[in-house]
């Protein structure tokens, strides 16, 4: 009898239909947006560009010209959204790194909605969010809207974006004046050690918290 029931099991189970196999899509990684801030350039944060490329990640690093906060930061928002479009596909996923003034730039470009859609996270590194005491002595337009309770500022952070935000200071940094005006409440506000406004750029620490935050958006956006 229990060879009599094997057999018929055997016979059943030869006939039976394997499920289809599942297709699994991968997701499209991003590339990664570096904006550089007041003064600076593509060599600038040249250290982050290194530690992500070393992960695989495609960079980008504009040259916003000219570079002396002469133009607004509108100005240079649509600056960097002539580069996205001329290397780049319209649907391309994008996640956006802004030092200093550049964090201000891209969130900027992050107000049009095309933008913001395409973007998996954003990642400001001492940037003057609520405004610097030091912008009052820079006479320039990007000088003036980031001066301690500009109208520009409390417009562009008017609004909670879609896309996750991470700020990241370091409280030896004397050119983001108070300290806390790096952060934003709807932000993951974080410190890093480090000894100087543009030495937070080679922090190891930086580049490690960068690269997980960079992967996971990748992963559930």
């Amino acid at each position: 009898m229990k060879a009599l029931v094997a057999l018929i099991y055997c016979l059943l189970a030869s006939c039976s239909v394997p499920p289809p196999p599942v297709t699994v899509v991968p997701k499209t990684p991003s590339t990664i947006v570096i904006v550089h801030g007041l003064f600076a350039n593509a060599e600038h944060v040249r250290p982050l560009t290194n530690a992500l490329e070393a992960q695989g990640y495609t960079c980008l690093t504009p040259d916003l010209h000219p570079n002396d906060g002469s133009l607004s930061i509108e100005e240079q928002a649509e600056q960097l959204s002539s580069f996205l479009k001329e290397r780049l596909s319209s649907n391309a996923p994008l996640q956006f790194i802004g030092h200093s003034m550049g964090g201000l730039v891209a969130l900027q470009l992050l107000q049009q909605s095309a933008s913001a859609k395409r973007c998996r996270g954003l990642y400001t590194i001492a940037t003057p969010h609520q405004g610097t005491f030091l912008a009052s002595l820079h006479r320039g337009v990007a000088g003036q809207q980031m001066t301690r309770n500009a109208s520009f500022l409390k417009r562009l952070h008017s609004r909670r974006p879609d896309f996750p935000v991470t700020t990241y200071r370091s409280t030896t940094d004397i050119v983001i004046i108070p300290n806390s005006s790096a952060t934003l409440p709807f932000a993951d506000n974080l410190l890093i050690q480090s000894s100087s406004h543009n030495a937070i750029l080679n922090s190891v620490e930086l580049h490690q918290d960068l690269i997980q935050r960079l992967q996971r958006s990748d992963a559930v956006r």
